[in-house]
């Protein structure tokens, strides 16, 4: 399990703009978002060390919505695009939009989200990749 700090891009983020539906935003919602990801990485790289680039690839093959020789050949760039589309569909799929952690515990523990985020002791904010 790869433990990385989202903090600043949780407290930070307009997660609509990396995450979205065509019934919210439009028929552009794929493309829009993926380009504002690439955008944002500019300022939140979150990804970079080799073990969380890693980390990234494995979540991508795990999925079984890429092939290997698309996954290998990702720059960071993309890793970490990938990484804060992935943030924010989980931001949106809970009560984490609202900053409302209790609830967010209680949806996660009935499955009815991603548990992949937490807030630590020290009020910092971390996304869990892996097994």
């Amino acid at each position: 399990m790869t433990e990385i700090n989202i903090t600043k891009f949780f407290n930070e983020g307009t997660f609509i703009d990396y995450s979205a539906s065509v019934a919210e935003v439009g028929h552009g919602a794929a493309c829009d978002t993926w380009t504002a990801s690439l955008e944002a990485v500019e300022d939140t790289n979150m990804l970079s060390t080799v073990e969380q680039l890693e980390a990234m690839q494995d979540w991508a093959r795990s999925t079984g919505a890429w092939v290997e020789g698309q996954i290998t050949f990702w720059s960071d760039r993309e890793l970490n695009a990938l990484f804060i589309q992935l943030i924010a569909g989980d931001v949106r799929g809970c009560s984490l939009e609202r900053g409302d952690w209790k609830e967010y515990e209680k949806e996660s523990k009935a499955g009815n989200c991603s548990s992949n985020i937490f807030k630590a002791d020290d009020g910092e904010i971390y996304y869990e990749l892996g097994e």
